[in-house]
């Protein structure tokens, strides 16, 4: 760059003094198209980077305001400027709930991490700064609301201001000075391009009125979707082809883009006086607007931009001859460049500074425009470029747009990386950012004044780390290692005194002692790693206790005084008060210049064992620790006597010297104070009492050999949150006092003096130690720490935030053939779609509907033990209802006028009670289920806790059911569950799994029996009698007074919250977080079974896996094999499993075939110790066993009992439950349990089946997020296997996985990292729920038909010929919505399902008098089979009419029948 000479850079000399007017840049966060950090946003800079991707018609995100049409268009320009990771955040560290999350603007969630960020890179924890901290920004219009107004079922059901909460542009800042406890103003700013640039004048401002003492300032944008395109129209803003050239006479436009940008600022004599690192300076800013003259709203003016600039110039006290360079807006646009041209050399007066002398370039060119974010990409390029003396390339310039006049100013286009030069004055330049509607800024930047150079540290520096989770820990300590490596040029004493002051102290905590920065980096890389200390703490403040030892530190504590000014400045005073008494100097015998340590006895030993001790607690108390009790043995009660108050130190010391000398000395009973702090007496095992304290007895033998010292010592250490800081050396003292401590006493038991023969300093012993009691929740004062020292903040990496995906997408767009509902889409394409996890969003509460309450209903309560039941009935009565309350009892009895009690175990009962009802008249309209609410089997676990539980849960429903199925089904009935601990809702962790079960019934009883609707209620069961149950019952009432679509409903608090499946992306990306291992050994129980099998087969081929096959069905030695084979036929069972476990093994395997019942726990125990003997320790489990086949899978409600219950019980509870047992003792990876979207979904027929999965989904739930073994219970839909029903065809078929898709969602699932609950749903999971669920059939109005709506069938077109037949196909395309069906056309491939089929089967019961079961309803899927039952139903009904009649005639005398004969044929 010939044209930038040092002279030109700046000539005027007279600009380099300040102001006292400048504002410091202290910190800095920022993330942008193709950078995630401010060092790869200066990375691309310099190499002269364009970060804007041209997309592909596959990258195209959907859009709530694009269509097809739109994009299909030849204008349509397909790039974008993107921000990464723009969908992710980190929710739980700011303690936003995931729905919260989920429907909040991104641009708020980003701009909360960055504000962490810029304060962390500052140097700053903002809980701790004792200042107000403002926040000035902006962001652009929020595009995420047309996501969440087109898509309301993802937002579930929050209303608008709950949503307006989380994207009003109104709470940008407020939402940080919320969540991050900022004090000072918190200021949105809206000016459009120029908003960061206005927000960071305004921050100045404040901060110069004082209003702050700190503020963080900027913008951020980010376009939602960003992966889209834009249409490009002659004349406008945006570019043709995506790229900005700025100032070139190709510029036509620019790209709109994503980003954010943050600076932290403080006034610049604020910032030197505090420590600060500074990045740059803020001469000067000015803001103003275009005002009327100009020829549109839109347009730039040219004397609103020169004026601006003047007065930044002026605002900053320089002349513009001192300007080295300038970062313009630059939007690369026909019009806008010309005119910036013309008022930047307005405001620089033209040729005076002679022509192409000044550099100007333009981000945009770089990263797009972007928007709010606009000025803070210009602003932090510039400081950057400061900071490394470079100046970057400004891109796409080739040839001068003819419209600008380089010529007749000093301004040239800087298009290579050239080195800034300093001139004279420091180097300067001018940002500007100007907005359309014509709000205008200008900022001056001067470069950072040099620092001064680090002050001289400790020989060893305490350098504490601390995170949210422990994987966030690691990495903040790989990062940290990281950048010291990177940085060697670093004080180590300022990194560690800016991780003590300017980082929040989490849970998980590490601390590291070092010599310097090579040593730091060794020890953080885990090169020695009993060097790092780690734990986790989650309080904070935990009391201190100090104990003292007769004999003192016993060893040098020289480098302590060296080093520590508090204790060394207490060690001298106390030599000092000696020097009289001992004749010698104490400090020469502790610390004598010649090295070596003299022998010491007499009083000069005394005095050594107090002095050390006693400055060295002196110090502890320096730095905030200060004790909250206080005990020590022989001269130690002395040194504790002393810091409590009680004892002068002078006459300590006295006392100590006699001592010494062999003399008894008496305290001065007149300087005897009462304990400041409460002292424990060695003598008495207890706390000192205030007459004790004031007795000089007390004190002159609490040296004395202690009687009672092991009861003081247990006193001291019985508290389990204290922690006992000794100032000695590990020892018999301290031994002890572990002992008492025992395992209900404080696990914190810290000594802070090298043991005998340690070569380690004191001084790193005493900061280890300070360490360990942070990492043991004490607060400590960092500030006072480095108390005297001249330390500095210095940037540092930043928290981990450990970021997950909140989204909610944009509906999709409905075409016109879909505008009459939903149709199904069947399975997706797109695996990483298949998974979902249980997600409770929150709704409105349901308000009490005094309306439906006038209509009189007949109320049948069964009421719980707590009182809620009955609260309910009185309130129900008083608003007029007929109320019938039920209560548990040992038999059926009827105890008083609508006053019953039941037995909840036997069906009968139940029967007895409706039939009863019946008798008088009582049609129950809704039915209240209290039973399970506080029935929490009470000190059972495991299997006997959930047959404790059942009764009054699962049980009681299936038979409540049962009753309601056969009694009058034409009137409808609403069955409401109560209960409690069914799910943790709100981050409880009280839910028993065991209770899940309950919710089987409540999905199948309506499935199977339509007239019956069902919710579920989980609350918080109140204390018995309590006025908790009175708002309880009132809530109850409100919520039972409405019908609701929320099928299982939870109350936390005052909150109310729906159950909801979640979507859970799950797609492999580079190395999977919990790999399949070559050669692992692998359990698989039900592994002889089809899935078993399958994944056995998927194991072998693919990992070469050791695989154990558990099944109960015996099998041959594999001796025996080939006699087996040769003596029964290929098709016999067993010999299918021999040759198929024989071709596992081909495939690569290891298998070995285990013989027992998975619900046993013992014959598990024994099985698992073979497949070890053999193979080695078990790495994961396939949890495959269930009962397939047989009465217990496939029943009607009204044909189950017990033992079908248990029966599919077996495997799946008790399995699960001897799983959990044998493998407390193991180290598997994984569980992974099978389950089936029955839990999910119901179906019917699947009562039993649906419960027993319902709780291993419950049990793999309640563990997740727990250390050690993974849970994982993933609800499938149908596997191969199970769709191989013989004539029988249903609609889940078309979800049916392939053996290929089954083996690789399992490799998924137990690969990627999840835990808990997941739904396997391969397509149309939230129409199935909105339909099974939900119950939503779109059943078209009575007597009408979708006559437009196609017939599609897989067959030809029959017509139905009998009048049977026609009746029967009419009866369908009323049910279907088809405008014609055909004789062989199958009930699902016209678009039927099994509720659908629910509504044929209620039909034929009336209109044909035909009850057909529904597996029969099943096998007979067209209107031929199903005529031909009904046929068949009608012919036995006439034989049976007939016999009756001939049985009749048999009866009858000659007589008789010419008598009834006669009477007819009348």
């Amino acid at each position: 760059m010939s044209g930038i000479s040092e002279k030109s850079m700046a000539t005027d000399s007279s600009d380099t003094d300040t102001t006292g007017l400048e504002i410091a840049v202290i910190g800095m966060a920022g993330r942008f198209p193709g950078a995630k950090d401010l060092e790869a946003f200066w990375r691309n800079l310099k190499d002269g980077v364009e970060s804007i991707q041209f997309l592909t018609d596959e990258d195209l995100e959907p859009s709530a305001l694009d269509t097809a049409a739109i994009r299909s268009d030849p204008n349509y320009v397909k790039a974008a400027a993107i921000l990464e990771d723009a969908d992710l955040f980190d929710a739980g560290y700011f303690g936003v709930t995931p729905k919260e999350a989920e429907v909040m603007d991104p641009q708020q969630r980003v701009f909360l991490e960055c504000a962490v960020e810029a304060l962390e890179h500052a140097g700053y924890d903002a809980e701790r700064f004792k200042g107000r901290i403002g926040v000035y920004a902006g962001a652009r219009t929020d595009t995420y609301l047309f996501n969440l107004f087109s898509n309301p079922a993802a937002v579930g059901g929050l209303d608008p201001f709950e949503i307006g909460l989380g994207n009003d542009l109104a709470f940008l800042t407020t939402r940080v000075a919320h969540r991050l406890n900022l004090r000072g103003p918190a200021y949105s700013v809206h000016t459009a391009c120029s908003t960061a640039l206005v927000a960071l004048h305004l921050a100045g401002q404040a901060l110069l009125a004082d209003e702050c003492r700190m503020a963080v300032a900027g913008g951020v944008a980010i376009n939602v979707p960003q992966k889209v395109g834009y249409l490009y129209q002659y004349g406008g803003i945006a570019s043709p082809d995506g790229h900005c050239r700025a100032f070139d006479a190709k510029a036509a436009g620019t790209i709109f883009g994503s980003g954010i940008g943050l600076v932290v600022l403080k006034r610049l004599e604020d910032a030197l006086e505090d420590g600060d690192t500074i990045h740059a300076v803020i001469k000067g800013s000015a803001i103003n607007n275009d005002g009327a003259v100009k020829a549109s709203f839109t347009a730039p003016s040219v004397q609103g931009q020169a004026t601006v600039i003047k007065d930044a110039l002026a605002a900053a006290e320089v002349s513009a001859d001192s300007i080295s360079y300038v970062e313009t807006h630059g939007t690369g646009t026909a019009l806008g460049d010309p005119i910036e041209l013309r008022a930047l050399t307005k405001a620089f007066g033209g040729k005076s500074l002679g022509r192409r002398t000044v550099p100007i370039g333009s981000v945009k060119t770089n990263v797009g425009h972007l928007d709010a974010a606009a000025g803070s990409a210009s602003l932090l390029k510039a400081i950057l470029a400061m900071k490394h003396q470079q100046l970057p390339p400004s891109l796409h310039f080739e040839s001068p747009n003819p419209q600008i006049d380089f010529d007749s100013g000093p301004f040239f286009v800087n298009t290579t990386l050239q080195p800034w030069a300093r001139g004279r004055a420091p180097r300067r330049a001018g940002v500007s950012s100007f907005g359309i509607g014509g709000t205008n800024a200008h900022v001056i930047l001067e470069e950072a004044p040099a620092a001064q150079p680090a002050a001289a540290g400790r020989p060893w520096e305490l350098m504490v780390l601390s995170a949210r989770s422990h994987t966030a820990l690691d990495t903040a300590t790989a990062r940290l290692a990281q950048h010291l490596e990177s940085h060697p040029e670093l004080s180590l004493a300022d990194v560690a005194h800016t991780l003590q002051v300017g980082r929040k102290a989490h849970a998980h905590r590490r601390v590291v002692v070092a010599r310097d920065t090579r040593d730091a980096v060794r020890v953080l890389r885990m090169a020695e790693p009993r060097r790092v200390l780690s734990g986790t703490h989650e309080t904070s403040n935990r009391p201190v206790s100090f104990l003292f030892s007769d004999a003192g530190v016993a060893t040098s504590l020289e480098p302590l005084y060296r080093a520590e000014p508090a204790f060394r400045e207490e060690v001298d005073r106390c030599a000092e008060l000696l020097q009289p008494r001992l004749g010698v100097d104490l400090r020469t015998v502790l610390y004598p210049e010649e090295g070596g340590r003299p022998a010491r006895s007499g009083a000069v030993d005394a005095a050594a064992r107090f002095v050390e001790p006693y400055a060295l607690a002196r110090l502890w108390m320096s730095w905030g620790i200060s004790p909250e009790t206080l005990l020590g043995e022989g001269l130690g009660a002395w040194v504790a006597a002393c810091l409590a108050g009680v004892l002068p130190l002078d006459e300590a010391l006295s006392l100590t010297v006699a001592r010494g000398e062999g003399r008894t000395a008496m305290p001065n009973a007149a300087s005897l104070k009462a304990p400041e702090v409460p002292v424990l007496l060695a003598a008495t095992g207890a706390l000192v009492t205030a007459s004790e304290a004031l007795r000089p007895e007390t004190w002159r033998d609490a040296a004395n050999p202690a009687t009672r010292m092991d009861d003081a010592l247990r006193e001291l250490v019985k508290e389990p949150t204290r922690v006992v800081l000794a100032m000695c050396a590990p020892g018999t003292l301290v031994e002890r006092a572990r002992t008492h401590a025992g395992t209900t006493g404080t696990r914190a038991l810290r000594t802070c003096v090298p043991a005998t023969g340690d070569t380690q300093p004191s001084l790193a012993t005493v900061l280890e130690t300070l360490g360990q009691l942070w990492l043991d929740g004490v607060e400590v004062d960092w500030e006072a720490v480095n108390e005297g020292r001249e330390r500095r903040r210095v940037p540092l990496p930043t928290y981990p935030f450990e970021r997950q995906r909140y989204w909610v997408p944009p509906a999709a767009r409905v075409e016109a053939s879909q505008a009459q509902g939903q149709v199904p889409q069947g399975k997706l394409v797109d695996m990483a779609d298949w998974f979902h996890t249980p997600a409770w969003q929150r709704t409105a509460p349901i308000a009490l509907d005094r309306k439906a309450l006038a209509e009189r209903r007949c109320w049948v309560v069964f009421v719980d033990g707590l009182g809620v039941g009955e609260a309910l009935c009185r309130r129900l009565e008083d608003s007029g209802q007929d109320v019938v309350r039920i209560r548990q009892g040992s038999a059926f009895m009827r105890d008083a006028a609508r006053r019953y009690a039941l037995d909840p175990r036997v069906r009968g009962d139940y029967a007895t009670l409706w039939k009863d009802l019946a008798d008088q008249e009582l049609s129950p309209s809704v039915v209240v289920h209290l039973w399970s609410l506080g029935a929490s089997g009470a000190g059972r676990t495991g299997p006997e806790l959930f047959r404790d539980v059942q009764d009054l849960g699962y049980y009681s429903l299936l038979h409540l059911g049962q009753a309601l199925a056969t009694g009058d089904t034409s009137r409808p009935v609403r069955l409401e569950v109560v209960t409690d601990r069914l799910a943790n809702v709100a981050g409880e962790s009280t839910a028993l799994p065991e209770k899940a079960t309950l919710l089987g019934p409540c999905k199948v009883i309506p499935q199977e029996q339509e007239h019956v609707t069902t919710r579920c209620i989980d609350l918080m069961a109140p204390e018995p009698r309590s006025a908790g149950v009175e708002q309880v019952a009132e809530r109850l009432l409100s919520e039972l007074s409405q019908r609701s679509k929320d099928a299982v409903v939870a109350w936390r608090g005052n909150l109310r919250f729906a159950q909801a499946l979640s979507p859970l992306r799950l797609e492999p990306s580079g190395d999977a977080p919990a790999p399949l291992r070559e050669q692992g050994v692998y359990l698989i129980t039900g592994g002889l079974g089809g899935v078993g099998l399958m994944l056995a087969d998927h194991l072998a081929r693919t990992f070469k896996a050791r695989l154990a096959l558990l099944g109960r069905t015996a099998m041959p030695a594999p001796s025996e094999w080939d006699g087996y084979l040769a003596t029964h036929a290929k098709d016999d069972a067993m010999a299918q499993r021999i040759l198929r476990v024989r071709e596992l093994e081909q495939a690569g395997a290891q298998v070995m075939v285990v013989h027992a019942d998975v619900a046993n726990a013992e014959q598990l125990e024994a099985a698992v110790a073979q497949v070890e003997a053999r193979f080695g320790a078990l790495n994961g489990v396939l949890h495959c066993a269930g009962v397939t086949h047989g009465s217990s899978l496939y029943n009607p409600l009204t044909d189950i009992g017990r033992n079908e219950s248990e029966t599919q019980f077996g495997p799946k509870v008790y399995g699960t439950y001897a799983l959990e047992k044998v493998l407390s003792r193991r180290a598997a990876d994984f569980v992974l349990l099978f389950s089936s979207n029955a839990a999910v979904l119901g179906g019917l027929g699947y009562l039993t089946y649906a419960s027993s999965n319902l709780f291993m989904d419950a049990f793999a739930q309640a563990r997740a997020g727990h250390t050690g073994t993974r849970w994982v219970s993933a609800s499938w839909d149908p596997w191969p296997e199970e769709t191989k029903h013989t004539n029988v065809r249903t609609s889940m078929d078309q979800y049916a996985m392939t053996p290929r898709e089954g083996a690789e969602a399992v490799q998924r699932l137990v690969t990627l990292g999840v835990d808990g609950h997941v739904v396997v749903a391969t397509g149309d999971l939230a129409q199935r729920w909105r339909l099974w669920i939900q119950r939503d059939t779109s059943k078209p109005a009575q007597g009408t038909r979708a006559a437009g709506k196609p017939r599609r069938s897989k067959t030809p077109f029959v017509a139905p010929a009998t009048d049977l037949e026609k009746q029967l196909a009419s009866l369908w395309q009323e049910i279907l919505g088809v405008d014609s069906v055909g004789l062989n056309d199958n009930f699902f491939d016209l678009g039927g399902h099994s509720l659908l089929a629910t509504r044929v089967a209620g039909r034929l019961r009336t209109q044909f008098n035909f009850d057909i079961p529904l597996a029969k309803l099943f096998e007979a899927a067209t209107v031929s089979a199903l005529a031909k039952l009904v046929a068949d139903h009608q012919a036995s009904l006439e034989d049976a009419a007939s016999q009756a009649a001939l049985d009749e005639l048999a009866n009858l005398s000659d007589e008789e029948i010419e008598a009834e004969l006669a009477r007819r044929s009348r």
